[in-house]
């Protein structure tokens, strides 16, 4: 279900861009120290249930003889590649969004209009990206170069207020990139432990009682056959384009409040990622896609979705088999339920929740993505609730201040430009 963040032909392009291109944001801002907000009395505990599950990661491979071969160019393309684009571009929306005009847009406007030489190179460069990547990649790469270029001019290029802003976000995204890779690894060991689909009964029955007899496969073919393709298209770019918004609430608690918030906020990340694993575990379960014996049939067949699906159940089938010894850990996922796709962006709206212009922007998009998850026949809906749950619980376990309420001014204020 993860899919390529990027289409794969054209990632290789992008991870040549400078590497820093994941780790900027649209202005320098005060680092503040976060706030207290343990749980445990021991600081730093929001770690434990990852450290848990990293701990016990390989002698688990060991015991199930299922060797631990990762396919790290993919990892590190998808996500220091294909993420890091996404994220940087979601971030820098996101920032224009929640932040006054007088520190994002406007002194940027004012150095391009006192230099107007840098309006034609501009020109020159969208021109270029767009020929390149086409208008979606080519539209991000064109923000963050321009993300790039302004935090060159607001540190004057100064090496130690980039490498400070830098460290405030690299180690909270190797956390995370080791925490997803992990994922990945338990996703494809259970898979060859137990037989994946053994549950889905279980959530077509509780679809059915909540859909009024009715079920999720029957209202996507209902919309394959009456919606164009468009339609699915937009469903796909926003089914997928989730995955910023991880990287984006990494990036701006990382420069707004410090290390530790992101850290605690991956920590969250990543607990609802073990949940659900331990829940994939016990009730397993892939989708509405893999039970329905006419997916294939009525999916259109242009959608990248079409394709990962259906790869998604070959592995599954090599790991059930004699040949799982060939397998490689990739970014195929097989869990359905809980939903993850709604357990992350709830994280993220928790997090980034005092910045109510944002939150309003993550709310809209979240209920647009709702009937994308249904229409590509990813989750049932019953998924979608559990995935709620899990998002609380995890937010629980890493934050004491689960019931507390913001006051006072939507967003903490970035500080003048360095």
């Amino acid at each position: 279900m993860a899919a390529n963040m990027l289409p794969r032909e054209k990632l290789s392009r992008v991870v040549d861009l400078p590497l820093i291109l994941h780790m900027c944001t649209l202005a320098p801002i005060a680092v503040r120290p976060s706030e207290s907000l343990h749980l445990f009395p021991v600081r730093g505990a929001h770690f434990l249930v990852p450290a848990i599950c990293g701990v016990i990661l390989v002698p688990a491979f060991w015991i199930q003889k299922l060797p631990l071969h990762i396919d790290w160019p993919r990892f590190l393309g998808a996500y220091w590649g294909g993420l890091g684009v996404r994220a940087l571009f979601t971030a820098s929306v996101l920032f224009v969004i929640g932040f006054p005009t007088h520190e994002t847009l406007r002194p940027m406007w004012a150095r391009y209009r006192a230099q107007r030489v840098r309006i034609l190179i501009l020109a020159i460069f969208v021109v270029a990206m767009v020929w390149e990547f086409g208008w979606q990649l080519g539209g991000m790469v064109v923000v963050d170069g321009l993300v790039i270029t302004e935090l060159m001019d607001r540190t004057s290029g100064s090496l130690e207020s980039i490498s400070k802003i830098l460290r405030a976000i690299f180690w909270p995204a190797v956390y995370l990139f080791c925490g997803l890779v992990a994922m990945f690894c338990y996703n494809d060991l259970i898979a060859s432990l137990k037989f994946i689909g053994a549950y889905d009964w279980m959530f077509l029955k509780a679809d059915a009682w909540l859909l009024h007899g009715s079920s999720v496969s029957q209202i996507a073919h209902l919309a394959a056959d009456h919606a164009s393709i468009r339609a699915f298209d937009a469903a796909e770019f926003v089914y997928y384009g989730m995955f910023g918004q991880i990287g984006a609430a990494l990036i701006l608690l990382s420069v707004c409040l410090g290390k530790g918030q992101s850290c605690r906020y991956v920590s969250s990340i990543l607990s609802a990622y073990a949940l659900a694993v331990l829940i994939f575990y016990i009730w397993p379960s892939m989708g509405p896609f893999y039970t329905c014996q006419a997916h294939f049939a009525h999916f259109p067949k242009t959608l990248e979705t079409y394709g990962i699906q259906q790869n998604a159940m070959l592995k599954a089938k090599l790991l059930m088999t004699s040949y799982k010894h060939f397998n490689t850990i990739g970014t195929d996922y097989f869990i359905a339920f809980p939903c993850m796709h709604i357990a992350q962006p709830l994280v993220v709206l928790w997090y980034l929740r005092r910045w109510r212009r944002i939150a309003a922007c993550l709310i809209a998009y979240d209920l647009v993505l709702l009937p994308a998850i249904l229409i590509l026949e990813w989750h049932y809906l019953i998924d979608i609730v559990g995935g709620g749950i899990v998002a609380m619980i995890a937010i629980a376990i890493t934050s004491s201040h689960f019931s507390s309420v913001f006051h006072g001014s939507a967003a903490q204020q970035p500080a003048q430009a360095l």
